[in-house]
């Protein structure tokens, strides 16, 4: 089978996998998350109107762009943002997203950082807000597709799995840390 064609597979079944997990929370098992911590995951498929309002929150997100581009606004920086993108924003990072109502998907985790042992946490913060490496951007989305699995067929070791894929998430992204495309930010305007 050639690489474009598996890939292609690959794209399909996460689709798939995905658009599934839009179902209602009644209607799927829930994953048991302790109390005060944030485990989700979502996809944002289609035209984006810009944020008005920045924001912030008390848990990390990680986006993966599948495909589109947009601008991501983190911390008075300006990130423009490409297919195969990573958006990694901290909790209490004031932000917002903006795709000039142009046609995207991103891939969506949010997690609190109470989901991970200590030592990950300390690590997380030695990534970048945009993390930009092609070599890797395969691995990322088949972990993703992963995670996504967990969550369209739950069971009784889920939650632990999705917490297990999210530190091998991070850890990939710390290891090719060295190799990352660095993209200037630009700041904002406000």
């Amino acid at each position: 089978m050639e690489e474009r064609e598996m890939e292609n597979i690959e794209k399909r079944y996460f689709e798939d996998v995905y658009l599934r997990i839009s179902i209602p929370e009644s209607e799927r098992l829930k994953i048991s998350i302790p109390e005060g911590e944030h485990l989700k995951m979502a996809i944002h498929k289609g035209y984006g109107e810009p944020m008005i309002n920045h924001h912030y929150h008390n848990f990390y997100e990680i986006y993966y762009m599948v495909n589109g581009k947009g601008t991501y606004f983190i911390n008075d920086k300006l990130y423009d943002v490409v297919e195969g993108d990573i958006i990694i924003v901290s909790p209490n990072i004031i932000h917002s997203t903006n795709y000039g109502n142009k046609e995207r998907e991103r891939v969506l985790l949010e997690f609190t950082d109470g989901l991970l042992p200590k030592y990950m946490r300390d690590k997380l913060r030695l990534l970048p807000n945009l993390y930009r490496h092609p070599g890797i951007s395969q691995e990322i989305y088949l972990i993703l597709r992963d995670i996504a699995k967990e969550y369209n067929e739950p069971d009784e070791f889920s939650r632990d799995e999705i917490i297990n894929l999210t530190n091998h998430l991070i850890v990939t992204l710390l290891r090719n840390l060295s190799a990352v495309n660095v993209v200037n930010s630009r700041d904002a305007v406000i």
